[in-house]
C-alpha cells in the first residue's frame, strides 16, 4: 500500500507529539500491515513525550512513532508471512526477539529485542507495519476497545499466578494506575486479608476507584509515611506481598521496606527515570525477603486472563476512563500526567 497516513510523532526533544502526515510504512517479507483501530496510552508513552523515559539503551531516538498497545485489522501481508491473512483482527503482543542469542535458545528473555514504539515505529498511527512474530490474533469475544488492556491485565494475573499469592495474605500495591487497578482485581480473587493501595495525594480519584474495586485501605504516601502506615495496618508485621507498578524509585523502595518476614516484593513497573534504588540489605537478608521482577506476562497467565475476562471476572471498563482521538494525544498525555485519567484509549 502506498500513500500517506496520520501519525503522532516524537520529532525532537520538544515536550510534545506532532500529529502529521507521514508515508505509510513499506512491508518487509515477514511484516504485516495493520489498519490501527484502538491504541492504549501507556505511561511509557507519556514519559517518551516528556523526555523522561530511560530504556535499556537510554532515551528514544527521534523521529519515532510511539505506541506499543494497539490493535486493528490486517490489510496487507509481506511475501513470506504465514501466520496472518487480510481481514483478520490482530494486536501487537510483544517485542521482537532475535531467536538466535543464548537467551532465546534457552527460552529466556532475548537480550537483543526490538521494542515497538520505542526502538522502532509503533502504533500511534493509522497504519503500522509489524513483524508477524510480534503479533497475535484478537479473541472473538473481545471488542477492539478493550484489546490494548490485554498486556496490563495479563501482567496483573502474572503477578498473582507466577508468585502463587496465598489466601489470607496481606498485599500492598504501589501505584493506582491501570496496572494497579487490575492488580486489585486479580489479588482480590486470592481472598486476601487486606489489599492496601498506595498512591499520592493527587491520586485521590484513583484511590477511590481502588476502593470500589476491592482495596480495603488506601495510603497517600506524600501525606504520611507509607511504610509506617502499612506496619500500623498490619500490627507491625508488614505486607506478605508488595506489588510495585509505579515505575518510580520511591515506589520500589517503599515496596521493599514494607515487607513482612519472608515477604515477596514484585517489581513490575518500568523506566524508573534511570535512577538507582537503595534499600537496607541487612534487614532484607535477615527477614529472608525475596524480590521478583515481571517484564510483560507469562503465557499461562495470559490464558487465565482471557478465561477470567470471558467469565466477566475482570472489569476492563472500570479501568478505562476516556476514549479520545489521536489528534488529542498531547491533551491525553497531559491528563495522565495530571492524574485526571486512568487508562485512555485512542482511535486514529
Amino acid at each position: 500500500m502506498t500513500g500517506t497516513m496520520k501519525a503522532a510523532v516524537k520529532v525532537d526533544e520538544t515536550k510534545k507529539y506532532v500529529v502529521k502526515q507521514v508515508p505509510i510504512p513499506e512491508l518487509g517479507p515477514l511484516d504485516v500491515l495493520m489498519k490501527v483501530d484502538t491504541i492504549g496510552l501507556c505511561g511509557t508513552d507519556v514519559a517518551i513525550r516528556n523526555n523522561t523515559f530511560m530504556g535499556r539503551h537510554g532515551p528514544v531516538i527521534p523521529p519515532l512513532i510511539p505506541g506499543h498497545e494497539f490493535c486493528g485489522t490486517v490489510v496487507e501481508v509481506g511475501s513470506q508471512v504465514s501466520k496472518f491473512k487480510v481481514g483478520e483482527r490482530i494486536r501487537e503482543t510483544h517485542s521482537l526477539y532475535c531467536g538466535v542469542c543464548r537467551e532465546c535458545i534457552a527460552g529466556r528473555k532475548c537480550t537483543h529485542w526490538i521494542h515497538w514504539g520505542i526502538d522502532r515505529n509503533g502504533g500511534f498511527a493509522e497504519y503500522a507495519a509489524i513483524h508477524q512474530e510480534s503479533l497475535g490474533h484478537v479473541p472473538d469475544f473481545m471488542p477492539f476497545k478493550h484489546v490494548p488492556l490485554i498486556e496490563n491485565a495479563a501482567l496483573a494475573v502474572t503477578a498473582v499466578y507466577d508468585t502463587n499469592i496465598q489466601p489470607g495474605s496481606i498485599v500492598a500495591i504501589f501505584g493506582p494506575g491501570s496496572c494497579g487497578q487490575l492488580c486489585v482485581q486479580t489479588v482480590k480473587m486470592t481472598s486476601p486479608r487486606k489489599i492496601i493501595m498506595v498512591g499520592l495525594s493527587d491520586d485521590e480519584e484513583r484511590l477511590e476507584a481502588s476502593k470500589r474495586l476491592g482495596a480495603t485501605d488506601v495510603i497517600m504516601a506524600d501525606k504520611e509515611d507509607a511504610v509506617a502506615k502499612i506496619l500500623e495496618l498490619t500490627d507491625g508485621h508488614g505486607a506478605d506481598y508488595t506489588i510495585e507498578v509505579t515505575g518510580k524509585v520511591g515506589g520500589v523502595e517503599n515496596a521493599i521496606h514494607s515487607l513482612a518476614v519472608s515477604g515477596t516484593c514484585i517489581i513490575a513497573g518500568s523506566g524508573f527515570e534511570g535512577k538507582t534504588v537503595s534499600f537496607r540489605p541487612w534487614n532484607f537478608v535477615r527477614n529472608e525477603n525475596v524480590i521478583k521482577t515481571i517484564q510483560g506476562y507469562s503465557m499461562p497467565a495470559y490464558v487465565t486472563m482471557l478465561d477470567l475476562y470471558q467469565d466477566g471476572k475482570l472489569d476492563f471498563d472500570a479501568v478505562i476512563s476516556h476514549y479520545m482521538k489521536l489528534d488529542e494525544v498531547n491533551e491525553a498525555c497531559d491528563m495522565v500526567e495530571q492524574k485526571k485519567a486512568l487508562k485512555i484509549m485512542m482511535t486514529p
